[in-house]
């Protein structure tokens, strides 16, 4: 595989690594990508970003 950045190459290579060096502050969760743990954060702050046009919640 190939990459255009050498970020996305380490976050790849962290895969295949085993390493998780992104952890959550609020429970036992680890990830590999920042990006990962941020959208996990969500499930802590019980953000929702998408409204359901059929009731009147998010998702």
């Amino acid at each position: 595989m190939n990459f255009t950045r050498a970020e996305y190459l380490n976050g790849h290579m962290a895969i295949h690594a085993g390493r998780k060096p992104f952890s959550c502050p609020k429970c036992t969760a680890n990830f590999t990508t920042s990006r990962n743990l941020h959208r996990h954060m969500k499930i802590h702050t019980d953000e929702k970003s998408y409204p359901c046009s059929e009731k009147d919640e998010r998702i």
